[in-house]
């Protein structure tokens, strides 16, 4: 999975997705502290708002705990 770097975070680092456009699919964020999770049935939307934000730390906050996930690395 392709991990796009976000510039204007305190929380996230990067992001990335398995999914196609109008799909869910797996979803990882590596936070700042090193830590990678992935989410699982992340529709595509959501991870294109989250990439695109202005404010995509407090925006990821709210919708997380949605999905379940798990440590892939720290």
């Amino acid at each position: 999975m392709r991990m796009g770097v976000i510039r204007n975070s305190e929380l996230i680092a990067a992001i990335g997705t398995d999914a196609e456009p109008g799909r869910s699919g797996n979803m990882r964020v590596k936070y700042q502290d090193g830590t990678v999770f992935e989410y699982r049935s992340v529709p595509y939307s959501t991870f294109r708002k989250i990439a695109t934000s202005r404010h995509p730390g407090q925006d990821w906050l709210k919708v997380r705990d949605q999905f379940k996930f798990k440590e892939v690395s720290h």
